[in-house]
């Protein structure tokens, strides 16, 4: 059933009247007296008002025979007038004006019944007439108004449209030209796909990027110049944008360059649709990630290699020790961790500087790369120690270290020079016990500190019996360091004994350390201990101030006062405090400066030659002399010596015991002690032990010497026992009392620094 039609009715007039009458009311109350239109209409009244009034009073009435109807009519071109210039108002205004104008003049005059009757008539047909002309105008008004306003509704809507249009074109315009703009000076790459998957344009970046033209990469496929192995994968996700499944796409994918390099791109991808829904373009955006990631890569490599050697650091190595436990605990099989530590490096820094020593390490670790397997791992640890994962050993591991060891017996040629260097090594096998990598690194360390222990050279395995003696190390050295400051820790002194005359010239201050409960340590015990720690500077510090201060207490009958000479640790000579501490110890004691010595050993003061003129050259000023300890036994460099100008050169007991049955060391000994005397240094021979050995020196030329003939390290009191006596009764029993003592004759100094050494 079809939905009815509502019928059309006719207009009531009476809506018409209704209309007319509030048009009539706006216009009154808007009345047009503004207009002069409206007072002409009202002037053609009144001219036909006199017309009227001349016509009926005056003489030519007769003469003119119009009578009073007609001239009523003649309203009618003021009413019409008025009514299509003004509407209702305009109309009704010339009609009332008009009657109100003549209806007094026909009440005052005397007309017939039949003219008046007649007038009136017209009057109201006048009326009648004013309002049908005026609501026909009114309407027509209304009409041409609507109209009018319908026109311009049109205008205006048409011009907004014209507006909106033009808007929109230029938006779209901006649009496309910020597109445009975006498009080509993007910094990142860009391209845009066709339906085919080739290109249809490109932006500069890209062409940059992958260094070819734009009409060189137009019409073809961005897989033109993807890396092979990346094709596949972006076709796929070309497929998948394309069929819809994905909205967009994120990537990292390779591109290969005019000149042969890899880019790495990181690419995001989205797919544009046409007016139907179906896909049209691709837009893609490429950043070059290629430094981003070298720069990772860097930092990776930075994270878990060495960058002096390009050897794995510390974190790979744990990392790769926790994948051998685990393979060793699940697998079973022979897994070993080695230690490696050059034994002779530390001279080659003190005495060639860090330069060398760094090119040493760099050399020493393409050695041991040659003698390793690569699927093995090469650390290291720190300083001189490298740390080798041996895994899956089919031999021992003694076979393993002495291949390593094989490695360094061939001196290195560093910086034009020959280097022969010694290796000791610690091992650890894995058992697949239940050990971590600190403790697996723990006992590695162990095993190497034994092997050092034991010579130059050596291989040691660790045992759980080891482990024992790491203990008593790490509790020697904790109560070491709470022995400083107190009484357990007391300062000897070995007389320095002129060879000509016999007389006491000087001490040397040796540290002894009284341990409560376990009574003497021997120094070659607790000083390598303390030299591995800050600690030894401690005790250098201990050892300068009481020194200084027995040494201002020591006096004489006749002649100068002895000096005293104190050993310096090689960290301690390097400080920049040092000055300000001899300062102050000399100060505090009262000591006078040129009785003070102070002892450095000959790789330490070689080490950096520059660094040592300066800081002797202060001493210089200060008056307090220099010894060179161990003359002979470092890198020597007789250029290096006449530089520094020491005042005293110390000859290494090694020489002296090596003259008794060798010539060639006698000659050797003659030509160091020639040497010292011709550069006006004091030559100073240690380890005197026997008269056969006094009287070869003094033959010699010696003047200075140390050792058990004369007397070992003495207490204060009897320092001044020993200066009250006379030169007869000092030694009279040396060849008995101290020479022969059990184990002085082949005491010898392990310490680089001597602070506590008899000699």
């Amino acid at each position: 059933m079809s939905p009815s039609i509502p019928e059309r009715t006719a207009p009531d007039p009476r809506d018409d009247l209704r209309g007319a009458v509030r048009d009539l009311v706006v216009n009154l109350a808007h009345a047009p007296l503004g207009e002069g239109r409206f007072w002409a209409v009202q002037a053609m009244v009144i001219g036909l008002f006199v017309v009227h009034l001349v016509t009926t009073i005056a003489p030519i009435h007769h003469a003119i025979p119009v009578s009073d109807s007609t001239i009523d009519l003649l309203l009618f071109i003021p009413i019409v007038y008025g009514g299509a210039a003004f509407g209702l108002v305009g109309s009704l205004g010339a009609s009332l004006t008009g009657i109100a104008l003549t209806v007094p003049m026909q009440l005052l005059m005397d007309h017939p019944t039949s003219e008046i009757w007649q007038e009136w008539a017209v009057l109201a047909t006048t009326v009648v007439v004013a309002i049908q002309v005026g609501h026909h105008y009114e309407v027509e008004r209304r009409q041409r108004e609507l109209l009018r306003q319908v026109e311009r509704t049109k205008v205006e809507s048409e011009l907004r449209a014209l507006r909106i249009d033009a808007e929109s074109q230029r938006a779209l315009a901006r649009r496309d030209a910020l597109f445009r703009d975006a498009f080509e000076n993007n910094t990142s790459g860009m391209y845009l796909l066709d339906r085919d998957g080739h290109m249809s344009d490109v932006n500069r970046a890209f062409c940059e990027m992958i260094g070819r033209s734009e009409d060189e990469l137009l019409g073809h496929s961005p897989d033109a110049f993807r890396l092979n192995e990346d094709v596949m994968v972006a076709e796929e996700h070309r497929r998948r944008l394309t069929s819809g499944s994905i909205a967009r796409v994120h990537y990292t994918t390779r591109f290969v360059h005019r000149d042969g390099r890899v880019i790495f791109g990181e690419l995001a991808a989205a797919c544009l649709n046409d007016e139907q829904g179906e896909p049209e373009t691709i837009v893609a955006s490429v950043r070059d990630a290629t430094d981003e990631r070298a720069l990772l890569a860097e930092l990776e490599h930075q994270a878990l290699y060495d960058p002096l050697t390009g050897l794995a650091n510390r974190t790979l190595f744990e990392d790769r020790l926790s994948r051998s436990r685990a393979l060793v605990a699940r697998e079973g099989g022979t897994n070993a961790i080695f230690l490696l530590d050059l034994d002779d490096f530390k001279g080659v820094n003190d005495t060639f500087g860090h330069h060398v020593g760094d090119q040493l390490l760099v050399e020493f670790a393409r050695r041991m790369e040659r003698v390793t397997r690569a699927s093995d791992t090469l650390c290291r640890f720190g300083g001189d120690e490298f740390l080798y994962l041996a895994q899956g050993i089919t031999g021992s591991y003694e076979e393993v270290a002495y291949r390593l060891l094989s490695a360094v017996h061939e001196p290195f040629t560093v910086a034009g020079t020959s280097l022969e260097q010694r290796m000791s090594i610690g091992v650890v096998v894995l058992d697949g016990e239940s050990m971590d990598n600190d403790e697996l690194l723990r006992n590695v360390d162990t095993a190497l500190y034994e092997a050092k222990r034991r010579g130059k050279g050596t291989v040691v395995r660790f045992t759980n019996d080891m482990h024992d003696r790491a203990s008593s190390r790490y509790e020697l050295l904790r109560d070491l360091r709470a022995a400083l400051g107190t009484d357990q820790l007391m300062m000897k002194y070995q007389p320095l004994v002129d060879l000509a005359s016999d007389e006491v010239v000087g001490f040397e201050a040796l540290m002894r350390w009284q341990h409560p409960s376990k009574g003497a340590i021997a120094p070659d015990l607790f000083i390598p201990l303390a030299e591995q720690t800050d600690l030894i500077v401690a005790l250098g510090e201990f050892a300068l101030r009481e020194a200084t201060t027995t040494a201002a207490s020591w006096t004489v009958k006749h002649g100068r006062a002895p000096y005293v000479s104190v050993n310096l640790s090689t960290n301690q000579f390097r400080d920049p405090n040092l000055l300000a501490l001899v300062d102050e110890a000399l100060r505090t004691s009262g000591l006078d400066p040129d009785r003070l010595v102070l002892e450095i050993t000959e790789r330490a003061a070689l080490a950096d030659t520059v660094q040592v003129a300066t800081v002797l050259a202060h001493f210089e000023d200060r008056g307090v002399r220099l010894a060179l300890d161990d003359f002979g036994t470092g890198y020597s460099s007789l250029s290096h010596i006449t530089r520094l100008h020491p005042h005293i050169i110390k000859i290494d007991r090694s020489f002296i015991v090596a003259a008794d049955d060798d010539v060639a060391s006698r000659a050797l000994l003659d030509a160091m002690i020639s040497l010292g005397r011709r550069l006006q240094l004091t030559v100073l021979a240690e380890g005197i032990e026997t008269e056969t050995q006094l009287t070869y020196l003094r033959g010699l030329g010696c003047e200075v010497g140390q050792g058990y003939l004369f007397a070992p390290a003495l207490s204060n009191d009897e320092v001044a026992t020993l200066l009250r006596a006379s030169t007869s009764e000092r030694w009279s029993a040396r060849t008995t009392t101290h020479a022969t003592a059990p184990g002085n004759r082949n005491r010898r100094n392990a310490s680089a620094t001597r602070l506590s050494h008899s000699k």
